[in-house]
């Protein structure tokens, strides 16, 4: 259970839906305009951004927001604003052709620009709000309350309240010490708690859930 401040980006995770999945070879995918639907209705204010490199004789592409990487491949810097301007931190997404395979820099298209551009979005909302996150780390939501905003038992970083979040997961068990590494990093998540659930509680949270308690 994680205990996230008031004035926080929104946690996005369990959002996708298995009916917006589809498997493409072995991977399961959602689609990019999905991912951009479940951002204006979940994240109304927060925009997506490219970053332009600075100005460079030696690189033609500034322009087109095309970094150049030492192997001579290319990459996007994305990142999103909040609905008060703030901007989120860069993230570094690299140019690539349909096989997944970085495109050398005399061989980037206009195309292979716009397919990166819509998979940069969608790697830049599980980096940002997880959301679609279990896609990625081949874990599954088993499901997620939003309690909303309730008192503190005690005063935290001088805030009374904050929004409590339960989530239900399966996952490989050092899937848990990454998080907690990421809560930690993360200053809006001013509290969390994680819980093992064995057989009984496991069924036990279902019924909870259905409201099935006989």
């Amino acid at each position: 259970m994680a205990l996230i401040n008031t004035m926080t980006r929104p946690l996005l995770t369990g959002i996708i839906q298995p009916e917006d999945i589809y498997l493409k070879g072995n991977y399961k995918y959602v689609s990019w305009a999905k991912i951009a639907n479940y951002l204006h209705e979940h994240a109304k204010g927060w925009d997506f951004h490219l970053e332009l490199p600075p100005e460079s004789p030696t690189n033609p592409l500034s322009n087109l927001a095309v970094w150049k990487a030492p192997d001579e491949t290319g990459f996007l810097m994305g990142y999103f604003t909040d609905p008060k301007g703030n901007k989120t931190s860069s993230f570094p997404y690299p140019i690539m052709d349909y096989r997944n395979n970085p495109v050398k820099w005399e061989k980037i298209s206009s195309r292979d620009i716009s397919d990166s551009h819509r998979r940069a979005l969608c790697a830049c909302a599980a980096f940002t709000f997880s959301l679609g996150s279990e896609l990625w780390t081949g874990n599954e939501i088993v499901s997620k309350e939003i309690w909303g905003l309730k008192k503190l038992a005690y005063t935290i970083q001088n805030k009374n309240s904050g929004f409590y979040n339960l989530i239900e997961y399966t996952a490989p068990a050092d899937t848990v010490s990454s998080l907690e590494v990421e809560f930690k990093r993360d200053e809006t998540i001013m509290r969390y708690l994680t819980v093992t659930l064995e057989k009984d509680a496991i069924e036990w949270a279902e019924k909870r859930r259905n409201r099935n308690f006989s």
